[in-house]
């Protein structure tokens, strides 16, 4: 992976394009999914076998 972010310039570019997507809507990412956070336990057993898809989020 350190050939993806050398050198830092080029990092830096890359992560000004992708933050600029992001803040113009055009990329949205929402979690599919939210657990309390009591339930974390819970949580890694369901992404384990993988029943989970996208983000997981735990909420307090």
């Amino acid at each position: 992976m350190m050939h993806y972010i050398q050198p830092r310039s080029h990092m830096l570019d890359m992560a000004a394009e992708l933050f600029g997507h992001v803040l113009a809507g055009r990329l949205v990412s929402e979690p599919q999914q939210e657990f309390a956070l009591a339930d974390a336990a819970q949580a890694h057993r369901a992404r384990e076998p993988r029943k989970t898809m996208g983000s997981t989020v735990l909420v307090p």
